[in-house]
């Protein structure tokens, strides 16, 4: 039953875990290039969450990054390295809620560009391939 793997089904599958693969590969290098660790989940976000691209679980240990896995490639790693950002704010500037704008404060801001400028200009888009 060949016809079964040559499907749009098993494509998509496919590249949903071609996605995932590269989500992981690129948390486990934001995890060596900044040292905060944090865990990684791509998946369906809870129904509570509806709107929500990602968010960051932070309780008493590893923060939890929860990405949806309903995005292009492209929007995952951007919501990743916003979340991760907001790890390395939190431990940075202090919790999110006791922040304005749920932690999107300039503090915030500026840890997000650090990221980004660290991804897409200073090699970590390549960097991250041998994670």
């Amino acid at each position: 039953e060949t016809s079964t793997l040559s499907g749009s089904g098993w494509k998509e599958s496919k590249r949903s875990t071609l996605k995932r693969d590269r989500l992981h590969q690129i948390h486990r290098w934001l995890v060596y290039a900044f040292g905060r660790k944090s865990r990684l989940r791509v998946e369906r976000l809870p129904k509570d969450s509806s709107g929500c691209l990602g968010y960051v679980e932070i309780g008493s240990g590893i923060p939890l990054i929860r990405v949806s896995k309903y995005l292009s490639k492209s929007e995952s790693i951007v919501v990743l390295l916003h979340e991760y950002s907001h790890v390395l704010s939190h431990y940075t500037h202090g919790p999110h809620w006791e922040r304005n704008n749920e932690g999107h404060d300039k503090k915030f801001y500026s840890i997000l560009c650090e990221v980004e400028n660290k991804y897409f200009y200073e090699g970590g888009n390549a960097d991250s391939a041998d994670f």
